[in-house]
């Protein structure tokens, strides 16, 4: 059976979230639905040539703006200017529903699961992250957005963020999905709330990161060419970099030719050039700012390992892009790749610090006899397991199962 659906995110740019909607949407139209990408912002110079020819609704509301202590996109204004801003999104919202007669609705990244709870439609929220506090967490399960102290007005304005986005979530919207367990978990510990767990994959696509790399031996030539760190995403708070760069500075005195390279921008960039200047390490270093799919992929080629440090990843499509790229990951044990990565026999994972993650780059250095094969079969693992088919069929069933069920929301807890 074939659907109108609408994708919701808050903006379409560079990064996973953003990757995971793209090829979603790619994936759901060549299945034969009929798909929308309902957004404020669409970044075109910086996508793949395959997004450009998706269908979008995009509206002038922005409600995220570049800069930002964290990231580069945060919420414009305050609360209440927030709270506006959605309201003025949701007449264009259900004028979208109405013109492209929408049979479903899937919004993603936060705010897009307030913009689109209370519905007269079926709606599927696919939580890919954490919940995000406004500020800083009241309570526990919230996640910080932003990295300065705030004081006591922020507080309570965060209470009653988080007051409505309890609400929201537990009582606006009929079904959702949890891209990974620990999500499920924090979903459940929040919001009161079951979620159906729908991990997403790798979408064999040629000309991106996710084409066909032929097999490749490279740690068996670490003998004479140096050992490549490398980080890719934003380079904010968030992401942890300067973790990278002392995990780096902790590993050099024991493997003497080793390089850190970062793919990505972001406000921290300035500190992170002169800290590394500072510690004698730019020559190690590189910043290669953002890259486009196919400089992408060289980059992976020529890579060892990715550090992936950040403590609160719900999953992580660059650790899944690496293996596939025959990069072994390093990530905190609290990522949701970590179970994966178990199932592998990669025990690359280890707590979020420095001495841990150094020791682990030196375990997988002391192991490069055998790592092409270890990373190899990982990679032949991950084709079964966590691939863009897989993923497809059961959100497409996901989908399809709350567009024949009438329109319920859930029903009220019996205590918060």
């Amino acid at each position: 059976m074939t659907m109108n659906i609408l994708l919701v995110n808050p903006n379409v740019t560079v990064g996973g979230a953003q990757k995971i909607l793209l090829y979603t949407a790619k994936g759901l139209e060549a299945r034969g639905h009929r798909v929308w990408i309902y957004t404020t912002h669409v970044d075109f110079a910086n996508l793949p040539p395959f997004a450009r020819r998706l269908s979008y609704v995009v509206e002038d509301v922005p409600i995220l703006r570049r800069g930002g202590e964290l990231s580069n996109y945060t919420p414009i204004g305050n609360v209440a200017v927030l709270g506006w801003r959605l309201l003025a999104l949701r007449r264009g919202l259900r004028r979208a529903i109405r013109e492209h007669r929408i049979d479903v609705v899937s919004p993603m990244n936060p705010p897009a699961n307030w913009l689109c709870s209370f519905l007269p439609v079926p709606v599927v929220w696919y939580c890919l992250n954490h919940p995000m506090a406004f500020y800083h967490p009241v309570r526990a399960g919230y996640i910080s957005l932003r990295s300065s102290k705030r004081g006591w007005h922020h507080r309570l304005l965060e209470g009653l963020y988080e007051l409505a986005d309890y609400i929201v979530v537990r009582y606006g919207i009929p079904r959702i999905i949890s891209v990974s367990e620990p999500i499920a978990r924090a979903v459940s510990k929040v919001y009161g709330r079951t979620s159906e767990v729908i991990p997403f994959g790798l979408a064999v696509d040629d000309g991106t990161v996710q084409g066909r790399p032929a097999a490749t031996v490279k740690f068996g030539a670490l003998n004479h060419t140096p050992l490549v760190l490398l980080q890719v995403g934003q380079l904010n708070e968030h992401k942890r970099p300067r973790f990278s760069l002392d995990v780096l500075d902790a590993v050099q005195h024991r493997i003497r030719d080793v390089r850190l390279l970062y793919v990505g921008d972001g406000p921290l960039r300035p500190s992170l050039e002169a800290e590394a200047r500072r510690r004698g390490l730019a020559d190690r270093v590189e910043f290669l700012g953002w890259k486009d799919e196919t400089a992408l992929a060289g980059i992976y080629a020529s890579a060892h390992l990715l550090l992936f440090p950040g403590v609160d990843q719900p999953l992580g499509l660059v650790p899944i892009e690496a293996i596939w790229n025959a990069v072994v990951p390093v990530v905190a044990d609290s990522s949701g790749i970590k179970d994966f990565l178990e199932r592998c026999g990669l025990m690359t994972f280890a707590e979020p610090t420095v001495e841990a993650f150094a020791a682990r780059v030196s375990q997988v250095y002391d192991c490069r006899d055998e790592m092409d094969a270890r990373i190899l079969q990982a990679r032949e693992r991950l084709t079964r397991e966590l691939n863009y088919d897989v993923f497809l069929d059961a959100y497409e069933r996901s989908l399809l199962a709350q567009r024949r069920r009438p329109c319920v929301l859930p029903a009220p807890a019996s205590s918060r």
